[in-house]
């Protein structure tokens, strides 16, 4: 197998290496202001998603800054942050887009609304589909960091429920989104979107390896063959011959090379070697690979 990580990983070693002293304290400048705006986000619920009218606990922003919170140590903030989305998980097994101040147009104006879970995304067009993937990963990667069996099994049936959600959205083995409904929430991307398609995939994974963990071996076997079909509609409906096209839906086909979705299958590992290899090379003749990052 091809260890392409290694490859890509030392060009940015070099790259580093090239940079001037005043340039890598710069670098390291940078991390210390991100530990520090990461910690200052912190509340007894979660990590909210900014200072100002997004200074709520947004799924999708607590759960990609847990990963910097675990890598610090503060498995605290990541365990309350699970325990509150499982308190506001719907009885059909739906994780919320967000947690604080239910209407976003209000906090907008500065003005005081009801608080509470909200479930549906700001403009009122489509279910959010990313949530549910995300706090799956997140679960895995808190169990991983602090070996928590105890939190699994406690909580092991609101996790298993939150991957069975996505049976309501799903078609061909693949996440079917409207407008708005992923990260990229300002853009009308619709049907298989790759960003959400990835980490869905890994999301199976997660799940996978963490019933093995507690020894619920039928549930493992049937995700297992779940992971390998899922997979394989994965390359099969996102795979152009270069790299993953962005979205696939009824009416078109968007081949932009979008990073995200395509670095998050490298880094998920759920594509073929020789795919992560080829994405690689596009990106760096694009010339992509800068001192700053991606």
């Amino acid at each position: 197998m091809l260890d392409l990580r290694m490859v890509y990983t030392n060009k940015m070693i070099n790259i580093f290496k090239e940079l001037k002293s005043s340039e890598k304290e710069n670098i390291k400048d940078a991390y210390n202001i991100c530990k520090k705006i990461l910690k200052n986000a912190y509340n007894r619920n979660g990590i909210n998603a900014g200072e100002t009218h997004f200074s709520d606990v947004w799924l999708r922003d607590s759960c990609f800054a847990s990963w910097g919170a675990l890598k610090i140590d503060d498995v605290e903030i990541v365990k309350n942050f699970l325990l509150n989305v499982i308190e506001n998980m719907k009885v059909n097994g739906q994780c919320p887009l967000r947690i604080g101040q239910k209407y976003f147009f209000l906090k907008y104006l500065k003005l005081k609304g009801p608080s509470g879970p909200t479930y549906i995304e700001d403009k009122y067009v489509s279910t959010p589909v990313d949530a549910n993937a995300l706090f799956i990963i997140l679960v895995y990667k808190y169990i991983d960091k602090t070996k928590d069996i105890d939190f699994l099994k406690t909580n092991y049936e609101a996790i298993k429920n939150a991957l069975n959600w996505y049976d309501t959205v799903s078609k061909e083995n693949l996440i079917i989104e409207g407008h708005y409904a992923g990260w990229a929430d300002s853009i009308k991307k619709n049907g298989h979107v790759l960003y959400t398609n990835a980490i869905y995939c890994y999301s199976i994974k997660c799940l996978h390896n963490l019933t093995k963990q507690i020894g619920d071996t039928k549930t493992s076997d049937t995700l297992a063959e779940k992971y390998k079909q899922t997979q394989k509609s994965f390359e099969d409906v996102f795979w152009n011959g270069t790299h993953l096209n962005d979205w696939v839906s009824t009416k078109e086909t968007n081949k932009r090379l979008s990073i995200d979705g395509n670095a998050l299958a490298i880094l998920f590992d759920i594509i073929e070697p020789e795919k992560q290899l080829k994405i690689l090379q596009k990106i760096d003749e694009k010339n992509m690979i800068t001192p700053a990052g991606l």
